[in-house]
């Protein structure tokens, strides 16, 4: 597996070894006749994320963990997650290796038809109920599939759950059009959350993220 992704042996989904920060390659290959999806990660020190991995593993093993959970639970809204393994030096998170399903498929295209709307809110509704956070809801992380609509990149469980999942909803609602059907606690907290997070920015003089 790292031997593919260090000869690059398959197909480059995403090559974005040349980033600064956070260094990720995807690629897509086959092992034992399967076709998967290999993602190698290699990150520069930053003390929360390293303090995180510490204790609560990192994201690619949380991922793996509410994956093999909803698997069990009979839900197939997201790709099988097959591997992880981590690299740990000095205590320090340095590298992620995960092999995941290939699902074939394509990404949703705007606006999308009522059928699709349908889909992709009840897809969320699903991964919410087991655990799993998109993050980052855009066309690129979804796919439209022969069993349906699947969350293809994905988060594992959050510190504030409501938060994430509030985010999501509203991510769905300016992205797809989607409607926000549980406005809440979720929501009050995530808009806080955001408006200190730029507070912060300002102070070190950095844009403010946008809503």
């Amino acid at each position: 597996m790292r031997e593919s992704l260090r000869e690059r042996r398959g197909e480059i989904l995403r090559d974005a070894m040349n980033e600064p920060k956070r260094k990720r390659l995807v690629l897509k290959t086959e092992i034992a006749g399967t076709p998967v999806v290999l993602k190698r990660e290699c990150f520069i020190f930053r003390f929360d994320r390293s303090l995180k991995a510490l204790f609560f593993g990192s994201d690619a093993r949380n991922i793996f963990r509410v994956s093999l959970r909803a698997q069990k639970k009979g839900f197939h809204g997201i790709p099988r997650t097959f591997f992880v393994a981590e690299k740990f030096t000095k205590g320090i998170l340095r590298e992620t290796i995960s092999a995941m399903e290939f699902l074939d498929g394509i990404p949703p295209r705007l606006p999308l038809s009522r059928k699709q709307a349908e889909e992709i809110e009840t897809l969320m509704n699903d991964c919410h109920a087991n655990g799993i956070i998109s993050g980052d809801v855009h066309p690129g992380n979804f796919l439209m599939t022969r069993d349906g609509a699947k969350l293809i990149d994905f988060r594992g469980e959050k510190v504030f759950p409501c938060i994430a999942k509030a985010r999501d909803r509203l991510q769905l609602e300016r992205v797809f059009g989607i409607p926000d059907r549980s406005r809440g606690i979720g929501e009050k907290l995530f808009f806080i959350q955001h408006a200190l997070r730029n507070v912060g920015r300002k102070l070190r003089g950095k844009a403010p993220i946008p809503d």
